[in-house]
């Protein structure tokens, strides 16, 4: 054999798998769509695609994306009827399954567990749509993507025909076409108007992947019925529905309350503050407090403490260390001169000092002292009982059913007509609606709250305590007859004070008579603690402690380790595109 019919031989072995390949290569030999334009404004498109599949992206068949949510010139959304009516391979029904992409619908034709046969295999799409037209002050028109961009195969021929519901004239029709990349403004094809109500468009070269073509025809108003402004409403209703319902949603859990509070939670009228030099006769400091704030907190709890200290049943030690955080210590003290206990004071005690005589409050005793804070709350509840407000937990639970129903109902308007059409107002819509209702829930929930009759008297009673607890030397002065400043008269209303949030201001009113028993040689401090402070004492830094160290250090000590978190223009429609699967 000679050498150059071996190389001839090398040749063609090399050019014939290409060859092979070029002509098995996976593309859209033609694609054809039939329009047409009914009087109703509505359309019925048949697509006929021709493929070739070679068992590479082709394999069970082609999908065929289409667009049902578009912004208009103003950025508004609406969405585009779409009914499928039939799918066809080969002449004959095939099956298919819908899923929503992006902004429309992805219709996936064949069987998933059945390969197509290599070679030339023709798909035919047949279905109604409706508002793709335009209406405008001269004329009507179609504005198409007739193949869409998104397919993923060269187009070898694209073609469209738009038939019209009646004859027109043929000079009262005007059409162009686009071809290209999407936004593309080249024009390379041709129309012609086969009769007075046929247009058809053909591209003049082949489309290369993710290029597409788009046609515009128009034609003289009549030629189909436009559509109503109430239709033109309903549509955006439609539309829109998700952001409707949560907005008129929220409107609805808004009036409830307002309707609910003017109705359960206004407070009866406030009477005349009259300075009270004793507290309400019968309330422990810790039910003062839980009554006029409506319930308990670390606070509660402390002047609780205090209180029994003060009455002589325990002493509070002040335990700080270098490089360490400040704990308490409480031992149970016997006193023959204890003072009586109220209901819930008798509680605490009993609570504390369980099978001990020294609790510390630390966070290695988170449970137990969260326990005692707990059971000294349901102490403090059947105390008060709704005698002296109600928080109105029956009307606040139908509010916070109300406001489920909202979300749930805006969740499933959303999830049946939402579809991506790029735009920030779905975000915002979804930040702005939940932490309105939750801050409508959270507000209305304390504004229901109200005091009944007994208990508007009542916090009168307190304010008027409180008015005397934090009031200046100069404004004491006005006082009738107040009772003299002395250390004991310090130490047994300092509870109340720590309750009503004034122990510094209380404090002050007595800095004058500790400093004169300190001129005079006479060292003051309360018999119950223990800590810096036992050799120099000073009211002021005292009462910061008990009002803001001993509340801050029972907080932390209630709450267990590892209970919470360490972080904190113009449009057309058609369009879409396709491939195989």
């Amino acid at each position: 054999m000679s050498r150059l019919l071996k190389i001839g031989l090398c040749v063609m072995i090399l050019i014939f798998p290409l060859a092979a390949g070029a002509q098995t290569s996976e593309r859209i030999l033609s694609y054809r769509s039939d329009i047409q334009v009914m009087r109703d404004a509505s359309m019925r498109v048949t697509e006929t695609i021709r493929v070739v599949s070679a068992r590479e992206q082709i394999r069970h068949g082609i999908y065929r994306d289409f667009p049902i949510a578009y912004r208009d010139r103003l950025g508004n959304r609406f969405l585009v009827g779409f009914d499928l009516l039939g799918v066809a391979r080969d002449g004959s029904a095939e099956p298919y399954h819908i899923q929503r992409a992006g902004n429309g619908l992805r219709i996936y034709i064949g069987d998933e567990n059945i390969l197509i046969p290599p070679g030339e295999h023709v798909y035919t799409i047949t279905y109604e749509t409706d508002r793709q037209l335009g209406f405008f002050q001269d004329h009507d028109e179609l504005y198409w993507n007739v193949t869409g961009n998104g397919w993923v195969f060269d187009i070898e021929q694209a073609t469209a025909r738009v038939t019209l519901p009646t004859s027109v004239p043929a000079e009262n029709i005007t059409a162009t076409l686009y071809t290209g990349i999407q936004g593309s403004t080249a024009q390379e094809g041709t129309w012609r108007i086969i009769d007075g109500q046929t247009v058809e468009f053909t591209a003049s070269s082949a489309l290369a992947a993710y290029e597409g073509l788009t046609l515009v025809v128009g034609w003289p108003k009549g030629i189909v019925t436009e559509p109503t402004a109430a239709q033109n409403f309903w549509a955006a209703v439609r539309a829109n529905l998700d952001y409707i319902t949560g907005l008129l949603g929220l409107l609805l859990v808004a009036a409830y309350y307002l309707y609910a509070w003017n109705r359960h939670g206004r407070d009866p009228a406030r009477g005349a503050i009259v300075a009270q030099y004793e507290p309400p006769r019968g309330f422990s400091p810790a039910l003062l407090r839980f009554i006029r704030r409506m319930g308990s907190d670390s606070r509660t709890f402390a002047a609780a403490v205090i209180s029994l200290a003060v009455k002589g049943r325990l002493t509070i030690t002040e335990d700080k260390a270098f490089l360490r955080k400040t704990t308490y210590i409480l031992a149970k003290r016997i006193s023959d001169t204890a003072a009586a206990l109220a209901p819930d004071e008798q509680v605490l005690e009993s609570k504390l000092f369980a099978g001990t005589d020294i609790l510390k409050l630390d966070r290695a005793n988170a449970p137990v002292i969260k326990k005692i804070r707990d059971s000294f709350t349901d102490a403090l509840k059947e105390q008060a009982g709704k005698k002296y407000f109600s928080k109105n937990i029956g009307t606040l639970a139908l509010g916070i059913f109300v406001s489920i129903v909202v979300v749930a109902s805006t969740i499933a308007a959303a999830v049946s007509a939402r579809y991506s059409v790029g735009s920030a107002l779905p975000v915002i819509f979804w930040i702005f609606f939940p932490l309105s209702l939750l801050t409508l829930n959270i507000a209305f929930g304390w504004l229901l709250r109200a005091f009944t009759p007994e208990g508007r008297q009542l916090t009168d009673e307190i304010d008027g305590f409180k008015l005397f607890l934090s009031v200046t030397e100069k404004d004491r002065l006005a006082f009738h007859n107040p009772p003299q400043r002395t250390p004991e008269l310090f130490e047994k209303l300092l509870p109340y004070a720590l309750a009503l949030g004034v122990e510094h201001q209380w404090a002050g009113q007595f800095a004058d008579v500790f400093a004169r028993l300190d001129s005079q040689g006479t060292r003051y401090a309360p018999v119950w603690y223990y800590g810096v402070m036992s050799a120099h004492f000073n009211a002021d830094d005292f009462a910061s402690t008990m009002g803001s160290s001993f509340t801050g250090v029972v907080s932390s000590a209630s709450t267990p380790p590892g209970s919470g978190s360490g972080f904190s223009g113009g449009s057309g429609g058609g369009g879409g595109g396709g491939g195989g699967w």
